[in-house]
């Protein structure tokens, strides 16, 4: 009979490293024009949204339902769509601003926009006691506005390089243990998991737990634990 399986081995059995050689034969480097968008002037929150979204790491339902924990994949909004990352951030429903012809007005009301946007989703499944604003785009416009009066206000700021961080191999002959460990108050659930890496970056055993629950200490000191 039909069952249902894993493909990354031949048991069909799921194990973390079957996971990790999968996720590292797909290649890390995703093409962007990243020093366009680390070079935009605004807060660095909405530049590491952004970053964080171009490569598709937003906590949409749809990444969630991949972890196993039986949460549908479905837009929590319309109830119909899947909310992968592209779903979660359309602004359609948003009015688009009048009188912002240049390319730094429209990237400000855009990225700003982005995040707001996705802010209001979140905090309207997250907090029962959330309501919309009655006019988005107002709080959207209200963000660019702010920008815009800090980059035209003149400040003596000192801007320092920025530096792309990664995993960084040991010295020769040591291993690096990566772990991790997270606690959802709301479902009262916790995992944990990590991966050990020689020298060369070469992959030599790796783990995952569900814990249960406990606080979110206590599932980072799990995933050093275990």
């Amino acid at each position: 009979r039909d069952s249902i399986g894993w493909g990354g081995t031949t048991t069909r059995d799921f194990t973390v490293q079957s996971a990790y050689v999968s996720q590292s034969a797909r290649g890390q480097t995703i093409e962007g024009d990243w020093k366009a968008l680390w070079g935009w002037k605004g807060p660095y929150r909405i530049q590491t949204f952004m970053w964080i979204a171009a490569h598709e790491r937003l906590l949409t339902n749809y990444r969630r339902s991949k972890w196993g924990v039986g949460i549908s994949p479905t837009c929590s909004e319309c109830n119909r769509d899947n909310e992968t990352t592209l779903h979660g951030l359309d602004l359609q429903e948003y009015q688009q601003p009048a009188k912002r012809n240049s390319k730094e007005e429209m990237d400000n009301y855009l990225f700003s926009g982005l995040l707001a946007h996705m802010d209001m989703r979140n905090k309207s499944i997250f907090e029962d006691d959330f309501q919309r604003p009655s006019n988005p785009t107002y709080t959207i416009l209200k963000m660019v506005d702010d920008i815009d009066n800090c980059n035209h206000h003149s400040m003596n700021i000192s801007h320092g390089n920025t530096v792309f961080i990664g995993w960084k191999k040991p010295q020769e002959g040591w291993v690096k243990l990566n772990c991790d460990g997270a606690y959802k108050d709301t479902l009262e659930l916790a995992g944990c998991g990590g991966l050990l890496r020689d020298s060369n970056g070469r992959w030599l055993t790796g783990y995952s737990r569900k814990i249960g629950t406990c606080d979110a200490l206590s599932a980072e000191m799990w995933g050093m634990y275990l």
